[in-house]
């Protein structure tokens, strides 16, 4: 269809014509001028860059391709240096395809290379390269995500284990009390969490460091906010938990319970952006070990407050979710603080002016001439708060930070964005949450109510179990749909969304394996009462057919999520659960008699709808529209940064997390890169590359409207 118009529009000819330089400057004819550029001392004797001499990690680095390897310039990595050297610097040496030398060189190499990726990307599927790189990517960010969720999911396995080893009361307390604050306030607190994630995401892959700073305050305060009518809530739980009917003394241990886990509550609104702001820009191993030393913390509080010295039941476990909890943040924070940049990049510990005034260009030229040293006769003088000036390649947009921004202004004002993210993304979370939660309440409605409860609950621990290895997947695809898009590369955004599809059928599969091979032993791991026994064992092949249904819309709706499109998984959401499958589930439970097995059928069918649909709406997305709609809501990919994003730092691009670790030992290439670009301010390079800057966008428009 388009693919076929579009691969014979964007043909190799019409593509070489299109990138004509008849309005290059004059003054750019001699790029490779050693006072004025970056890649001087890499070019060689005659003027060249000297790419087909470079070692092949450079080469690499420098022409990922789609995802993976250096493939869209030739398949034989010999001839790719003398290719892409003629490719970018016409026969004779000098540069034929893009003007601008220096680091404009590197920039054009990037946007050459970005129409070739587009090109061959609208000609046919990507390549086995490409897909098994992609893989790599995903994996790397969410197999340590998924192992993190599972460690988290432990302390609540693990809180339940001791204060049942105290009394079967203290155990059903703390049930009702985790079910009571997971309906009321953690899932309301994940949900507008995750709001942040496709900004957070989008904003790594336009490498706007600064916007994801304030994304990341403007989130923690929204969700402080919330925690406190849900802290008021909590208050009254002893009173709302007795007017639904529940027993006294289990009312009251329940309560103690709740009102303990106030801090953690607060706690939460501070974790839980933290840990999306890092998976955003493929930090997940320190997730990971922060997890399993909270796990180790946890334990240790509880043992201490619950089994040990102190024992003070419900009260103790509360306490000692709060400590690991607390002990994870300030984890988190000292690693950010002490082995990354991420806090100077990203602005956090950066001084912020009080005035939420864009600056114009000539606030923003004498801006930066101040920053560069260099005055003028009209510049004021500069002023002792630090300011972000507008970039001539990356305008202003709604959540960008070319403001002059401020701690105070800058974090309340402009909220809109966010809060259209929050607040679907929240439904969707909490449509699906609740909805299981209904199930459980109503499974006590059934003649044989003890063995209904009992079962159930097994079947949901283990789906639980499951859900930590499909969210973590969910949540590296939509980090990876996000970073793609954020870098306005919308093809490979498509790619990655085709082999998270895949992987979800794949995890789902073998979810349904392993729950069908040991459907005999499973329930003995938590009961040996042989009613809940025979209901569990006929109904975990029925659980695992869910899994492969639920693996699939869990990960698609995570990718929606990603895109930023988080109001399609809540509408689904509110569709499938309610208006399909909970009736179902109540007619075939209570009409057809069919007990908890009508329960699980509707909530089957529920899931199945889900991902109809979910998965028909990624596969009709529009993927240069949404890289559009990123572009419009986080601002451009800055100039300075295409051929970085092409030989990516952060994972985003290129050869997989493995080119990302060794790129990730050379993080002193920021500060070098800073400090040359102001060299360059300094000798008045900055003119010619506003020029350079205007000129490239011009072509990346003019390629636009060709797409």
């Amino acid at each position: 269809m388009a693919s076929a118009a579009l691969s014979s529009t964007l043909s190799r000819e019409s593509a070489d014509s299109f990138w004509d330089d008849d309005d290059v400057p004059a003054h750019r004819t001699d790029p490779y001028d050693p006072e004025s550029t970056h890649l001087a001392r890499s070019a060689g004797p005659d003027g060249r860059s000297g790419l087909a001499d470079s070692p092949d990690g450079e080469l690499d680095s420098l022409m990922p391709g789609g995802g993976l390897r250096s493939a869209h310039l030739g398949a034989a990595r010999a001839e790719n240096g003398q290719r892409a050297d003629d490719y970018l610097h016409g026969a004779d040496g000098r540069l034929g395809h893009g003007g601008g030398g220096g680091e404009f060189g590197g920039r054009e190499a990037g946007k050459r290379l970005r129409e070739r990726e587009m090109e061959r990307a609208f000609r046919g599927w990507p390549s086995c390269w490409q897909i098994w790189g992609e893989i790599l990517d995903q994996m790397e960010l969410g197999a340590p995500l998924s192992a993190a969720n599972l460690l988290s999911f432990a302390r609540f396995l693990f809180s339940l284990a001791f204060l049942g080893r105290r009394s079967t009361l203290l155990l059903a307390a703390a049930a009702v009390a985790i079910t009571f604050t997971n309906v009321t306030g953690f899932s309301l607190l994940i949900g507008l969490a995750s709001g942040i994630e496709p900004l957070c995401a989008q904003a790594h892959g336009a490498q706007q460091p600064k916007t994801m700073g304030l994304l990341l305050r403007r989130s923690s305060l929204l969700l402080t906010l919330a925690s406190i009518p849900i802290a008021i809530l909590w208050f009254n739980s002893q009173a709302l938990l007795l007017a639904a009917g529940q027993d006294g003394p289990l009312v009251s241990e329940a309560a103690t319970f709740i009102l303990w886990l106030l801090p953690d509550l607060f706690l939460s609104a501070l974790v839980n952006p933290l840990r999306i702001f890092l998976r955003a820009q493929g930090i997940v191993r320190p997730v990971l070990v922060g997890a399993a030393l909270s796990l180790a913390v946890h334990v240790l509080a509880t043992w201490l407050l619950v089994a040990g010295p102190v024992r003070l039941g419900c009260a103790g476990a509360a306490a000692a979710a709060s400590i690991s909890d607390l002990f994870l943040w300030l984890l988190m924070l000292f690693y950010l603080h002490c082995f990354t940049d991420v806090p100077r990049r990203c602005g956090l510990l950066v001084p912020l002016s009080f005035s939420a005034t864009p600056l114009t260009p000539a606030a923003a030229a004498a801006a930066a001439a101040a920053a560069a040293g260099v005055s003028s006769p009209r510049s004021p003088r500069p002023s002792i708060s630090s300011t972000f000036p507008i970039s001539p390649a990356s305008p202003a947009s709604p959540l960008s930070p070319t403001r002059h921004l401020s701690a105070r202004p800058s974090v309340l004002a402009q909220w809109g964005p966010l809060i259209r993210m929050s607040l679907p993304a929240c439904a969707t979370i909490c449509l699906e949450w609740w909805c299981y939660e209904l199930c459980m309440l109503l499974s006590g409605l059934l003649p044989d109510a003890t063995t209904s409860v009992a079962a159930l609950a097994i079947l949901f621990n283990l789906d639980s179990i499951l859900y930590s290895l499909t969210a973590g997947l969910a949540a590296a695809a939509g980090t990876r749909a996000g970073n793609l898009l954020g870098s306005a590369f919308p093809i490979l955004a498509r790619n990655a969304a085709l082999v998270a599809l895949g992987c979800s059928l794949l995890l789902g599969v073998t979810q349904l394996a392993v729950l069908w091979a040991a459907r005999e032993p499973l329930g003995h791991v938590f009961t040996q009462d042989a009613a809940v026994l025979e209901v569990v064992t006929a109904l975990l092949p029925i659980l695992g057919l869910l899994e492969v249904f639920n693996s699939v819309q869990t990960v698609m709706t995570g990718l929606l999520r990603g895109c930023g499109r988080p109001d399609v998984g809540m509408y689904v959401n509110l569709g499938a659960f309610y208006v399909l499958g909970l009736p179902l589930g109540l007619g075939l439970c209570f009409l057809a008699d069919l007990g908890l097995l009508g329960l699980v059928l509707g909530l089957l069918a529920a899931v199945v709808t889900c991902s109809f649909f979910t998965v028909s709406a990624v596969l009709s997305t529009d993927w240069k529209a949404e890289a559009s709609k990123a572009t419009a809501r986080i601002g451009p990919l800055p100039v300075a940064a295409i051929a970085d994003v092409l030989s990516p730092r952060g994972g985003m691009v290129g050869e997989g997390m493995a080119t990302h670790r060794r790129n990730r030992v050379e993080e002193g290439m920021y500060g070098v890169r800073e400090e040359e670009e102001e060299g360059e301010e300094k000798n008045g390079a900055g003119e010619r590359e506003q020029e350079m800057a205007a000129l490239t966008g011009s072509r990346l428009n003019k390629f636009d409207q060709v797409l």
